[in-house]
């Protein structure tokens, strides 16, 4: 499907609250796991303080900011790491200005402190949501692709731009749709 253009303007849905799931279970059981709560008020914080930092700058319509991991399971602790990435709405070469303009800003207000993300550039660089619908299976597939595509479906939060909501629904339908060529 290359030449696949995001709609940055669409009404795509977001993914339900899962903090709803562990409620009723702590409901169900009768036990409550206050470090869980700590970590989703610090979580909340600390998404709040940073979205507001960047609320100024911005991004091109086909790009966003995306926190993955600990941010997006509102478990941030004091020890969590900055997993985040560009997420990119269309190809892009190595200057795209959009891409470094978007990269910069990450990197002034993410990976403080020690806190940034692996050396396997799973996280901390931009990534094509071409990519990600496009190399399902086989050897176009590879670790770092599956890897992230795993952690848009399930482990993603937007903290600054626009498009992640259409690329987690495009992932999931490349995922639900039978694909014709």
């Amino acid at each position: 499907m290359p030449g696949r253009a995001v709609d940055s303007g669409s009404s795509a849905s977001t993914v339900e609250d899962s903090r709803g799931a562990l409620d009723q279970f702590q409901e169900t059981v009768g036990v409550q796991f206050e470090h869980l709560a700590e970590a989703a008020k610090h979580t909340a914080q600390e998404v709040k303080t940073k979205a507001a930092a960047l609320s100024g700058a911005q991004v091109s319509d086909d790009l966003s900011i995306v926190l993955f991991g600990s941010w997006a399971r509102d478990e941030l602790t004091e020890g969590s790491d900055d997993d985040w990435a560009i997420l990119v709405g269309r190809n892009f070469s190595a200057y795209d200005p959009d891409v470094v303009q978007a990269m910069a800003l990450a990197q002034m207000h993410l990976g403080e402190e020690g806190k940034k993300p692996g050396l396997q550039d799973v996280f901390g660089v931009p990534f094509s949501i071409d990519g990600l619908v496009d190399n399902i299976g086989l050897d176009a597939d590879t670790n770092r692709n599956l890897t992230r595509r795993m952690l848009l479906l399930l482990e993603s939060r937007e903290l600054h731009g626009t498009i992640h909501a259409e690329c987690w629904s495009l992932v999931l339908k490349r995922y639900l749709s039978t694909f014709v060529v």
